[in-house]
């Protein structure tokens, strides 16, 4: 039996696969790019390439190299955070390879994990944190395919002004019809 750590998951155009040591390069990579590094886990710090793989797995209850089904290419990573088994949630983010921001087939990975996590945990809530600068498009999504539970105005500093950070839930019970639409609505683009 495998562990649910590590079990693999399928999407249409991505595969989740478990982080490990030769992911070190690509988490660095996410981690010192200035257009990456302020929407994700390490906020604009530039930590060693040992810290920033360390720091990214620590605590995770699953983390994967999100991969394109048809070229192998790692698009970016997906990982947990301050999973809460008394309270049924968990927290998730995700950072894609600069030169991919934008595409919609890299977010397919966010919505494997998500279903991987209903179906493998007893979570009633899914959340993810996400800056003013970098919300606008998950702002968008508020109310089709998930719930804005929470914004707190001027907490992030960032190229010089203040901005508000925004937290999302997505719910068990809203999965399962949420996920076909999501899924139906991630461009083709070059995955396929």
């Amino acid at each position: 039996m495998q562990d649910k750590g590590t079990t693999p998951v399928r999407g249409r155009f991505v595969h989740l696969r478990p982080l490990s040591e030769i992911d070190r390069d690509l988490i660095y990579e996410l981690a010192i790019d200035p257009e990456v590094s302020h929407r994700w886990l390490f906020r604009g710090e530039t930590p060693t390439r040992d810290e920033a793989f360390a720091r990214t797995l620590h605590g995770s209850l699953a983390s994967f190299a999100i991969v394109s089904n048809k070229t192998d290419d790692v698009a970016g990573i997906v990982i947990t955070h301050d999973h809460d088994f008394r309270n049924q949630r968990v927290g998730i983010a995700m950072a894609h390879r600069r030169h991919l921001r934008g595409a919609g087939w890299p977010l397919e990975g966010t919505a494997v994990m998500i279903d991987w996590l209903f179906r493998n945990w007893p979570f009633r809530k899914i959340t993810a944190l996400a800056t003013g600068f970098s919300a606008d498009g998950t702002i968008r999504g508020a109310g089709r395919f998930f719930t804005e539970e929470a914004r707190i105005d001027d907490v992030v500093f960032w190229h010089g002004r203040r901005w508000a950070l925004h937290m999302f839930a997505i719910y068990r019970d809203d999965w399962q019809k949420l996920s076909e639409r999501w899924k139906s609505q991630i461009p083709r683009g070059s995955a396929e």
